[in-house]
């Protein structure tokens, strides 16, 4: 095979790990289109390449091996671009984060709407059932749970809830939960990787990632602030009864 087509297929490949990347816990129907599309042209660029070695169809005939391959990079590059930015756009401009499950109103009123009574029934599971502390739970498992379509569940989710990715979902309640378990002195000698399993993580680095990037904090770093605070109210409390 020519260093051309291995720089072909290379971008191929490169184009199919991007669009296949979080496919299953992207919310936004929008930007699941766009990765078919790269996949589906990639595809069709893999396709070409086979026909092409196998002599079924003469590329040759059509455009010199290298020409093909400009055109395969200029393509796969402005995919990429738009992939990235066109799609993404709250790479470029931050989007509102969703507030955290702490944060949130978690009683929504009664409303006979559908997609309410399934907004219920989600929160319920989140915030008493805590099904996030599932280790690997996945879009699937949660709407196979909840009893509903796979779909429906994903709009509810972005639309609903401002989410544009289920593992953030997943992260702000289980992070919500470990600033809780952190923060309480009765917790205090439990291990970090303990909660980390507690709240649904598998190993401590994901854990580690996920909180930091929501708290600007490691779980230590909040442990240590939280309990000093906690024992500073504390004993000012007891100041305020000896006086």
């Amino acid at each position: 095979m020519s260093f051309v087509k291995l720089c072909h297929l290379g971008a191929i490949a490169g184009g199919v790990a991007a669009a296949l990347k979080g496919w299953r816990a992207d919310l936004m129907n929008r930007r699941r289109l766009v990765r078919l599309v790269v996949m589906v042209l990639c595809g069709l660029g893999l396709l070409a390449m086979i026909l092409d070695d196998y002599y079924l169809v003469s590329l040759r005939t059509l455009e010199s091996p290298l020409l093909l391959g400009v055109n395969a990079f200029v393509v796969s590059v402005l995919l990429g671009a738009h992939f990235f930015l066109a799609s993404n756009r709250d790479i470029l401009i931050p989007a509102p984060r969703p507030p955290l499950a702490e944060e949130a109103d978690q009683t929504p009123p009664p409303d006979t709407d559908a997609d309410s009574v399934a907004l219920t029934r989600l929160n319920r599971a989140m915030t008493v059932d805590r099904l996030f502390t599932t280790e690997g739970l996945t879009l699937g498992d949660l709407a196979g749970k909840l009893h509903l379509p796979e779909y429906r569940l994903r709009q509810i989710i972005n639309q609903r809830l401002g989410y544009r990715n289920f593992n953030q979902f997943l992260a702000d309640h289980r992070v919500a939960l470990a600033k809780a378990k952190l923060a309480d002195p009765a917790n205090q000698n439990d291990k970090i990787i303990s909660i980390a399993f507690d709240v649904g993580y598998g190993s401590l680095a994901p854990f580690n990632k996920a909180f930091k990037d929501l708290t600007g904090l490691t779980p230590s770093a909040y442990r240590a602030a939280a309990l000093k605070q906690a024992n500073s109210s504390s004993q000012s409390t007891k100041n305020m009864d000896q006086a």
